[in-house]
């Protein structure tokens, strides 16, 4: 008796070098990590003055009104979700701190060292070896096909510098029949 599993899978793709298009993404990258750096320091400030935590909805709201700021207008390079993924991510890693599974606080992130940054439900097209964001296609190389229904794109950068993609796929797997866990000489 076979059985359907339902899992998640990521599906990691190289992306085609080209070096004007790169440099959005790079910069898409940097804005990430200045939201980041910049909610860090407004936890940090609001516990030294209050002694609380800012909780993820209250953050998520700013974040919408920042973007709407003149002094904040670079944080319209990025997709609104972007922008709200990435906050839940400094959310995440401050509750990762508060229930012990970390070693301290969250700190800073220089833009060199942030690495990647996710659009958890829209802002992007996949047609073939080609993504579209914000109007941009983009290459990569599609050595394996892409099985289930997409959930989320990852743009990740290595240590190196290279681009890559990442697929968050819904899928579902058959199971074949298990085995009785007996071999053929203990059949007989």
């Amino acid at each position: 008796m076979s059985e359907v599993v339902e899992v998640y899978k990521q599906y990691k793709y190289r992306m085609y070098r080209c070096d004007k298009k790169d440099r959005a993404l790079r910069h898409k990258i940097f804005v990430a990590s200045t939201i980041w750096n910049h909610f860090i320091a407004l936890q940090r400030r609001y516990y030294t003055l209050s002694g609380r935590y800012i909780s993820l909805n209250r953050m998520r709201k700013h974040v919408l009104k920042l973007r709407r700021t003149e002094r904040f207008s670079l944080w319209m390079d990025l997709h609104s979700q972007v922008c709200q993924d990435v906050v839940l991510r400094v959310d995440d890693a401050y509750m990762r701190f508060f229930k012990g599974l970390a070693k301290g606080r969250p700190k800073f992130r220089k833009a060199v060292k942030y690495s990647s940054f996710t659009f958890p439900q829209s802002g992007y097209k996949l047609s073939g070896n080609t993504v579209t964001m914000d109007g941009v296609k983009y290459r990569f190389v599609l050595h394996r096909e892409i099985k289930g229904q997409v959930k989320a794109l990852m743009v990740k950068r290595d240590r190196v510098g290279r681009l890559w993609l990442v697929f968050r796929v819904y899928e579902k797997m058959v199971i074949g029949a298990s085995s009785t866990g007996k071999s053929g000489s203990d059949l007989d």
